[in-house]
């Protein structure tokens, strides 16, 4: 390679690589451009006994680039040497050898880094990792590596063992280098690892960047106010300042003061520390300073503080911080959802700072899973495991980051503040107490929380047993113990009953209940679902259907299984139910229809009330004779009938649904079942026949009987479920007759008869024995 400069294609640099015999070396030529104009030339390459290859390059003024070529290799290469010689028109470099090894253990070693960054005057020790990979065909024995200096001896060399390295296999060693003595002066400086005994082990080379410190590697500090006058310093904090602007700021006149605010002007007051401005700079350390303002000045006591001046004097304010670390909830179990509780951490006076949370009985591991839902962000510092205060200062970290200090086993919160949900899943039983301190500041809480093992998760139904007539609808509550959060219900079983529907319940929310209705009407019916979600006030409550058997009929009398459990396999719900209630189911019955009446203001007070009201106006009406049997209903008045037939809730609820009705139109869904036919396959008939008409007596011979026109005339129904009655409210004066046949005249007397039959095809359930 030419020593001189010269117009042409100049090679700089040629590296080989020393292959395992059988395996290709690469030779790669550094060329640089130095014409005044872009050109073209054949780089050639020449590995004696190798071969020669050559390549076309074209370079701008000034460029370089790198060419690199291979030349394959044999077993009888092993142990050979092939000197390579790379030219250009213009140069020629001859300086490399080809040294193919024995295809045994080879040793490639690598610098993880290819710079390593130092402060001069900081940094006396730097650690290189270097990783070594045997690339060979066979298994490698221990071998030596010596890391240091290239160019002199500023960086003195050391030894670094390598272990015996299986083929294919990488190990990791570390050098510590001494680099007390690099000043900025020596710019990049290399280091190189390598073994020059030993042919089978390679070597690399690295850079260390040499810089000037700044005031973080100079100075222990948690702030850098710079010059800034007036900022709020929290006690504890070691703060630094910039002190060059004050006059004799490196003499022995700099201290730190009181102000004394308590004349007409502005006063330095006690002299409380002497300052060491030498080079500009200087910590304060507020530890023990009381709350209040202070100036730092080379003035002397009693002398005024120039307040519109801030490059005169430095003032500051030192005020404590508050700190409330509280659990909410003296326990916490160890699995599911009792294994979450809610922790604040709170500061009256602050917003932003970090926090140490240290537990006896607990490592930072530990303290790592408990907070890991509440801090998602980056763990940071994790090279350093005995991190100080000043490391966090330092470490550029964001809310919701944290670090774990592995030497004293706590957990560094970044931007602490807030309501957090800690995870306790898996941490053993035991009373903790959390000490909360804030990492540069004396704030600091301390609060306690019990660990119990939360119990095995079980789901179960509040009623043991329930009881309901065909066709209506049955409530019960299901809930969740332990740590069960979710569950599966399933009514009856298949292979015992013939029926069976699965339900999944997604979230008992935040009351741990969910209260289910089964309707034993829609049970088994094509398209539809038999068990519901009741509406709760929490909206968290989540159930899906899974599977229900199909039936043509109503679902049978007799006694039916409602097992429960934790589980989300419903064939484990069968055979090893946490709870296990019986339904029985009663045939359903049409007992009357009996007549009452009441004036209009009377039902008024029945319709106005709320709908959970209206059976008591009705019962207290009763009593006080303003509602009161009869015949025999005035013109005016309201006709009041009441049904008494179990098995009809099922039926309405699904009226309610398929007319779009809502839940407390009991009217409505009345008037769709007795005018559609709902489920009838045998015939046209509606679910329901009610029917209110004229008599024929009344009507006289070959007359027109009138019949109350159901879809046209209002009529108002309370329901009274516990006791299968249904109040059918009819205001005489406000009828409508089908096929316009006129309406009623209030002087006339008018017979009529009230029918009311079960048509339904599965309330009469054709094929139960």
């Amino acid at each position: 390679m030419s020593d001189t400069f010269f117009y042409g294609f100049e090679i700089t640099d040629v590296q080989v690589t020393n292959p395992v015999a059988g395996s290709a070396a690469e030779v790669t030529a550094t060329i640089q451009n130095n014409l005044e104009s872009s050109s073209t030339q054949t780089i050639g390459f020449d590995a004696q006994g190798l071969g020669s290859e050559a390549q076309s390059l074209s370079l701008t003024p000034g460029s370089s680039e790198d060419v690199t070529v291979s030349f394959a290799t044999d077993s009888d290469d092993a142990e050979s040497a092939f000197d390579v010689t790379v030219t250009t028109d213009n140069d020629e470099d001859d300086t490399q050898t080809i040294n193919v090894q024995d295809s045994g253990a080879n040793y490639a070693v690598d610098i993880t880094q290819d710079t390593y960054t130092i402060a001069d005057g900081v940094d006396e020790e730097l650690t290189v990792d270097i990783d070594v990979t045997n690339d060979g065909n066979e298994d490698g024995s221990a071998q030596t590596l010596t890391v240091g200096g290239t160019s002199n001896d500023d960086v003195p060399d050391v030894t670094v063992d390598v272990p015996a390295i299986d083929a294919g296999n990488t190990e990791t060693v570390s050098a510590t280098l001494d680099v007390s003595s690099l000043e900025t002066t020596d710019s990049l400086y290399e280091i190189t690892a390598a073994n020059g005994e030993v042919d089978s082990v390679g070597s690399d080379t690295a850079d260390i960047d040499i810089t000037e410190p700044d005031d973080s590697d100079l100075y222990d500090f948690d702030r850098n106010e710079g010059t800034n006058s007036g900022a709020t310093l929290y006690q504890g904090q070691e703060v630094l300042y910039d002190v060059t602007d004050i006059p004799g700021s490196t003499t022995d006149d700099l201290r730190l003061y009181r102000l004394d605010t308590s004349g007409d002007t502005n006063e330095l007051g006690t002299s409380v520390a002497a300052l060491d401005g030498d080079d500009g700079r200087v910590v304060i350390d507020t530890e023990n300073r009381d709350e209040g303002q202070y100036v730092i000045s080379t003035q002397s006591t009693g002398d005024a503080v120039d307040t519109e001046d801030p490059n005169y004097d430095i003032r500051l304010s030192v005020i404590p911080q508050d700190l409330d670390a509280e659990f909410d909830g003296d326990t916490v179990g160890d699995q599911g959802d009792d294994a979450l509780v809610d922790y604040e951490i709170d500061s009256t006076a602050r917003n932003n700072y970090n926090v140490n949370i240290d537990v006896d009985g607990l490592d930072e591991e530990d303290l790592e899973q408990i907070f890991d839902d509440a801090f998602t962000g980056d763990e940071v510092l994790e090279d350093t495991d005995d991190y100080d205060r000043y490391d966090v200062a330092s470490a550029g970290a964001s809310s919701g980051d944290y670090a774990l200090h592995v030497e004293d086993g706590y957990i560094t919160l970044f931007g602490a503040e807030g309501d957090h949900e800690l995870n306790f899943t898996d941490i053993d039983a035991d009373d903790y107490d959390f000490n909360a301190s804030v990492v540069d500041s004396t704030a600091e809480d301390e609060d306690s929380i019990t660990v119990e093992e939360s119990g095995d998760g079980e789901v179960n139904i509040e009623e043991g047993s329930l009881t309901q007539e065909q066709g209506d609808v049955i409530e019960f509550n299901v809930t969740a113990d332990g740590t069960a959060s979710s569950g599966t219900v399933v009514v009856g079983d298949e292979d015992d009953f013939g029926y069976q529907s699965n339900v999944t319940i997604n979230d008992f929310g935040d009351d741990d209940q969910v209260t289910l209705e089964f309707n034993t009407y829609t049970a088994g019916l094509e398209d539809e679902t038999a068990v519901s979600l009741v509406d709760t006030d929490d909206d968290d409550d989540e159930i899906d259907v899974e599977y229900e058997t199909e039936l043509n009929n109503i679902l049978s009398s007799g006694d039916y299984d409602i097992s429960s459990s934790a589980s989300s396999d419903f064939d484990e719900t069968l055979d090893n139910s946490d709870d296990v209630a019986t339904l029985f189911i009663e045939e359903r019955t049409t007992e009357n229809l009996q007549l009452w009446t009441a004036s209009d203001d009377t039902a008024s007070d029945v319709t106005d009330a709320d709908d959970d009201e209206q059976l008591g106006e009705i019962t207290s009406a009763v009593e006080d004779d303003l509602i009161t049997q009869t015949e025999t209903v005035a013109y005016d008045d309201v006709s009041v009938h009441q049904l008494s037939a179990s098995g009809l809730e099922g039926a309405l609820d699904y009226a309610a649904n398929a007319g779009g009705y809502d839940d407390d139109d009991v009217a409505g869904q009345l008037a769709y079942l007795a005018t559609n036919n709902v489920n009838n396959d045998l015939n046209d008939d509606t679910a329901v026949q009610l029917r209110i008409r004229e008599t024929r007596d009344s009507a006289g011979p070959n007359a027109n009987r009138r019949t109350v026109d159901l879809t046209a005339t209002d009529f108002d129904v309370v329901e009274d479920e516990a006791n299968d009655d249904y109040y059918i409210l009819l205001d005489t004066s406000d009828v409508t007759f089908t096929d316009d046949d006129g309406s009623l005249d209030n002087d006339e007397d008018v017979d009529f008869t009230v029918e009311f039959t079960v048509q339904d095809q599965r309330l009469l359930d054709p094929e139960d024995d």
